[in-house]
């Protein structure tokens, strides 16, 4: 009797492990819904206020001749107001010299002053494509100031958008924003010789230099400052 009873209780702890067995297995099958994301990676860069350093380092003006006329190509090859071959400093050439519109633009020119005679001579400051917001600088050291006549170059200057901000320092009026593409500004146009220039006098050169600053999260008054700075 107690060995049968005994083989009951064995039966029933066998079955139990089985199904606790089963039930371990099947527990052991079950898969969680699950999901997730792409990786979100921020990336960083500073922004950037630049000169255009292939139009000539960012600062050019019209390559002209001797007398302020404007050089032109013509049948790929440099020529003056009066069809004569140049080359590319504009001084009268024997041989043509070949040239593109790249070759009309360059960072000074010679001058043989005549009293009476109006040259040009169109300093450009060339933004950057990309280049964020900014105030734009010059620096002009006008050496001609004695021997100026007509529309002196300080009045071009504030008739095109300058503002003197102290001595030969100027701000552009507008804020220049290349992020829509490459700009230039003009500082100023031509100089005219006065008619009773004294010619025993030593004429010294026209200087400019230029410089810009970001005009986000800046005032005017501190940009400035930053500009004499930089100047001086």
């Amino acid at each position: 009797m107690e060995n049968t009873v005994n083989n009951k209780r064995k039966s029933i702890f066998t079955a139990l492990g089985a199904i606790l067995l089963v039930a371990v297995t099947v527990l052991g099958t079950i898969a969680f819904l699950t999901s997730q994301t792409e990786t979100v990676t921020n990336t960083f860069a500073f922004g950037d206020v630049s000169f255009d350093e292939d139009l000539n380092g960012g600062l050019d003006e019209a390559l002209v001749d001797e007398y302020g006329r404007p050089i032109e190509v013509k049948d790929g090859n440099l020529v003056d107001a009066d069809g004569n071959y140049v080359d590319k400093k504009g001084n009268p050439s024997e041989t043509p010299v070949p040239g593109t519109e790249e070759d009309l633009r360059v960072r000074e020119n010679s001058y043989k002053l005549v009293p009476g005679k109006t040259y040009v001579k169109d300093p450009t400051a060339h933004i950057k494509a990309g280049s964020e917001p900014a105030h734009v600088y010059v620096e002009v050291v006008n050496g001609l100031a004695n021997f100026e006549q007509a529309e002196l170059i300080a009045d071009q200057m504030t008739r095109i958008g300058w503002t003197n901000v102290q001595g030969n320092i100027w701000r552009h009026n507008d804020i220049v924003d290349g992020r829509d593409g490459a700009k230039s500004v003009v500082v100023f146009e031509k100089f005219t010789v006065k008619d009773d220039a004294d010619t025993s006098q030593t004429a010294e050169d026209i200087t400019v230099k230029a410089f810009a600053i970001q005009s986000d999260n800046i005032t005017v008054e501190a940009a400035d400052a930053e500009a004499l700075a930089h100047f001086n």
